[in-house]
């Protein structure tokens, strides 16, 4: 028998959700307590579809297959959710055909997905779920602004795709939760008046939050917080997210780790902000883990030009914002209103991984297309033929910006990289020349010093328009690959 084996690239997140597949499996196996099973950060939900291709299948490489058939499986399940948003939103507008927008919506979650399909992770699955939650409460509340009767059932089921998205992963209890929310005060003040005097709404609530209660018994059974997940394994991470650090990366070469991208010592407070922000909106990656990431590759290099243009972008968006909150529908305005809490919440206080952020970035792209297709056509500003080529305009304009952004960090940070490099060989030369380093100096330190002077002759290098011909990159490889001769000589 001939088995095709696809290679899945899996470790630091993955390989823990693998590790607790494995290890509930074995748990359930010996016939422990389900409850008993610790695991002080991921929730019971991530546990439990970790462990199911365990329990179905021995073979690792079928186990790989099947984590990637559910991952498509949930990928569909964001396509025919953002369709059904879509088709409420332009319900009564004919700038969009149904076919346009099943192809934007594909197109749109294809692009956000598509890097995470064959890892073990837990990112796109509750999204999925809570952009099913989202379709039914925009479906809902249109119903019942038509004078329909609320259908209480909806009310469950709702809440349900919540819990079961806060099961796999603890933060969408709470994005979820406010997303329903604020999407509830759609529903005219007169019915939402009377609806909220229902005792059976609070009773379909509290039952469709199970998910939530089940988290708090199982962290409180285990661990003795009332809380989603375990106060003392939040405390390694409770730095992530702060001053100077901006984005989480993961990289395969030569080993599996993971880097924090950390802004410039020069950058204040403020400009951190600038920085972060733009991260968390505007930087995609198509890729779940990077490539090889060598030494020094972990500071973002800036400059005025550098956060003009980021400062630029972010207050273009705002506008669109705020515009949308006075001239957009009411549901396009109470998603404009998540957008702004969600964005300010994650670039404030938030894990720095860039894939933590795809759902702020797919409610922006509806709302770009809403203010590209519809609002013109209300303010008769241009024609509908127009608006196909100010979309793309759109994207080469911040794609430019983006490109001319990381040439300017590269230049940046090759700078800074060889001033990092000369300060080593001055250090080496003062050691030499100092009354201890004529005393201590042995073979090895005299041959460090030639190995320094010889990586930087290796950089140094130009071209006929008296260009350096080694890009960042490759500096901060020359670097790594002879860090044991950098190491030690820390600059005084």
């Amino acid at each position: 028998m001939v088995k095709t084996i696809m290679n899945f690239p899996q470790f630091g997140d993955a390989d823990i959700y693998k590790d607790l597949g494995n290890d509930f499996h074995r748990w359930i196996k010996s016939g422990e307590n389900p409850f008993g099973f610790e695991s002080p950060l991921r929730p019971l939900g991530s546990i439990l579809l970790s462990s199911l291709p365990v329990f179905i299948t021995d073979d690792p490489v079928y186990r790989n297959y099947l984590i990637l058939l559910i991952n498509v499986a949930f990928m569909f399940i964001a396509v025919y959710s953002i369709s059904g948003v879509l088709t409420t939103i332009f319900k009564d507008n004919e700038a969009l055909s149904e076919k346009h927008i099943s192809l934007f919506s594909f197109s749109l979650v294809l692009l956000y997905f598509i890097p995470h399909l064959p890892v073990r992770a837990m990112d796109i699955q509750p999204i999925s779920l809570v952009l099913l939650s989202l379709k039914i409460m925009m479906e809902t509340t249109t119903r019942i602004n038509n004078d329909k009767p609320i259908s209480y059932k909806n009310i469950f089921i709702i809440l349900s795709l919540v819990s079961l998205a806060g099961l796999l992963k603890q933060s969408w209890f709470v994005f979820g939760l406010i997303l329903i929310l604020i999407m509830a005060l759609d529903i005219r003040k007169e019915l939402l008046i009377q609806i909220l005097k229902e005792k059976r709404v609070y009773l379909y609530a509290i039952a469709g939050l199970w998910g939530l209660f089940l988290q708090v018994y199982y962290v409180y059974y285990n661990y003795g917080d009332v809380w989603l997940y375990s106060s003392e394994s939040m405390e390694a991470y409770s730095a992530a997210w702060k001053y100077p650090n901006i984005a989480l990366f993961a990289y395969t070469e030569p080993a599996h780790n993971a880097y924090l991208l950390k802004a410039d010592s020069s950058v204040t407070y403020i400009e951190w902000i600038i920085v972060k922000l733009y991260f968390t909106v505007f930087v995609h990656d198509l890729a779940f883990y990077h490539g090889y990431i060598p030494y020094e590759y972990s500071v973002f290099y800036t400059n005025k030009t550098i956060l003009s243009l980021m400062l630029l972008i972010e207050l273009s968006l705002i506008g669109v914002l705020l515009a949308t909150l006075f001239k957009g529908v009411s549901k396009v305005k109470l998603l404009s209103v998540f957008i702004i809490f969600i964005v300010l919440f994650m670039t404030w206080k938030s894990h720095v991984e860039i894939r933590n952020f795809i759902m702020p970035r797919m409610f922006i792209g509806i709302l770009i297309v809403y203010w590209l297709v519809v609002m013109p056509s209300k303010l008769k500003l241009y024609k509908k033929q127009y608006v196909l080529p100010t979309i793309i305009i759109l994207i080469v304009s911040i794609t430019v910006i983006n490109i001319y952004i990381k040439n300017q960090n590269e230049t940046l940070g090759r700078s800074s990289l060889l001033s990092y490099l000369e300060k080593q060989v001055d250090y080496v030369k003062m050691y030499r020349l100092s009354e201890v380093g004529v005393n201590a100096l042995a073979v090895d330190e005299g041959r460090m010093m030639e190995k320094l002077l010889e990586i930087k002759s290796r950089i140094y290098v130009k071209d006929n328009e008296n260009k350096y011909v080694l890009s960042v990159l490759d500096v901060q490889n020359i670097i790594y690959e002879n860090q044991s001769y950098i190491d030690g000589l820390q600059v005084k």
